[in-house]
């Protein structure tokens, strides 16, 4: 299963054998963070109690830290899963 190795793990054996068992329903799990799945089985409407787009408070990013969130910034635009306004 995709990077998972219970040889390691700290499972019971039937705990094992669950994990193992899910592993048939690997495509519908993420792959990776930005791995955004989508499905035409179910439809879901969120109803929103106010339009008022979310905003926090900016925070500064510490300097060391800020080509890593750079990196991500980028991943998720390209997956689509953020977008510039």
């Amino acid at each position: 299963m995709y990077g998972v190795y219970l040889s390691d793990a700290d499972l019971t054996p039937a705990r094992k054998t669950k994990v193992i068992d899910m592993s048939k329903w690997k495509d519908i799990f993420s792959h990776e963070p930005t791995d955004l799945c989508h499905t035409d089985v179910t439809k879901y409407q969120l109803n929103l109690t106010h339009t008022k787009p979310v905003k926090e408070t900016y925070s500064m990013i510490p300097p060391v830290l800020i080509e890593k969130v750079c990196e991500h910034v980028a991943e998720f635009l390209r997956a689509g899963a953020i977008r510039q306004w």
